[in-house]
């Protein structure tokens, strides 16, 4: 029973693999860990690649933390000033605080993570409660309003 009961996750496993667009089959297995994985993109050379790192799990850079905070120090200025296409807001709200120390630059951050902050509060109200407005319960089952 468990070894048929294995083989048809295996067969429906294979079939999945199958279905998914073969540039995406790459990533449902890898041989190295999250942590290596941010500190083999934070070596890349490209900026995007690199700056990428900062948007993960913190925990996942720990390691590398000191080396990222020093790059973005000796390069943010000069993205603020080139706007690269990756440097939007959102990136920049997920820089550490306290890693830029311009005062007025760190006001403005902290305002994009609140703003940020409170985004994802309503989105995730939304989603949980998004269909209670579009739905209506009618004797314990619940119907779309026409």
């Amino acid at each position: 029973m468990v070894g048929s009961l294995s083989g048809a996750w295996v067969v429906v496993f294979g079939v999945f693999l199958l279905l998914v667009k073969k540039k995406y089959r790459r990533t449902f297995s890898a041989t190295t860990m999250g942590k290596q994985q941010m500190i083999d993109r934070f070596g890349a050379v490209d900026e995007a690649v690199k700056a990428s790192v900062v948007k993960k799990n913190k925990q996942l850079w720990r390691a590398i933390r000191e080396d990222v905070k020093e790059w973005v120090q000796a390069n943010w200025w000069r993205w603020k000033e080139e706007k690269p296409e990756w440097f939007d807001l959102a990136c920049q709200s997920k820089v550490p605080e306290g890693w830029i120390t311009d005062a007025e630059e760190r006001a403005r951050l902290d305002k994009a993570r609140e703003k940020g902050r409170r985004r994802s509060s309503v989105d995730i109200v939304k989603g949980v409660f998004g269909k209670v407005d579009e739905e209506v319960r009618v004797g314990g089952r619940v119907e779309p309003v026409a």
